[in-house]
């Protein structure tokens, strides 16, 4: 399936291909270790179990990636965006099942390489600075869920998220269903504990806007 117009301009920036000409991008997408796949909203893009020969990156749409504990409830691992890279630790470590579900938030079109081998070193180089980057953001996730408070979790969330966009207020993607999923709490008590920290004027919130007081 032929790659849209505004997937090929995601693919110029994306870190993935961070070095490499244009033409050296189109070459790359003509070669039969690359595949573009349309998937409809809460379609299944990996499911759990699956064996993982292909990475993905995300040419438009949103992706949540999530995984199913003992009594069956769904946690968000994370949500990805447009440009995202995803699969790579599974394929790099041979071709592991997947441990978690990735689903199509919205439409999304998605381009899969599927051998490691034939891309450029330099590709190859990025893909390791991204997982490099990819464990850090899991050790900062395991701090935040070590964290023993509902308060404690959401303003280490809060501090992280406005440290990362370097901006106050700043923007969740996030509705209130997943930030309590993504923090594994119960979306009622992060309610009342998200109500009880404005009234304390430790932060401000409207809807998904929020500021660090």
């Amino acid at each position: 399936m032929k790659i849209s117009a505004y997937g090929i301009n995601i693919l110029y920036t994306n870190p993935l291909f961070q070095g490499l000409h244009e033409t050296q991008i189109i070459n790359l997408l003509s070669e039969p270790v690359s595949t573009v796949k349309y998937f409809n909203k809460e379609e299944t893009v990996i499911a759990y179990g699956q064996q993982i020969k292909e990475i993905g990156v995300l040419l438009s749409g949103t992706v949540c990636i999530t995984k199913t504990d003992y009594d069956g409830n769904q946690l968000l691992i994370t949500k990805m965006h447009t440009g995202a890279v995803f699969g790579e630790s599974f394929v790099c470590a041979g071709g592991e099942r997947a441990s978690v579900t990735v689903t199509a938030d919205v439409d999304a079109e998605i381009l899969f390489l599927n051998s490691i081998e034939k891309l450029p070193a330099l590709v190859q180089k990025n893909l390791m600075i991204i997982l490099a980057r990819k464990n850090l953001f899991l050790n900062r996730r395991i701090s935040l869920l070590s964290l023993g408070s509902i308060r404690e979790k959401v303003l280490s969330f809060l501090k992280e998220e406005c440290d990362k966009q370097q901006i106050n207020p700043f923007y969740l993607t996030m509705d209130r269903n997943e930030m309590a999923d993504y923090l594994c709490v119960d979306r009622s008590a992060l309610s009342r504990e998200l109500g009880k920290m404005k009234r304390e004027n430790l932060i401000d919130y409207h809807k998904n806007c929020f500021r660090l007081m």
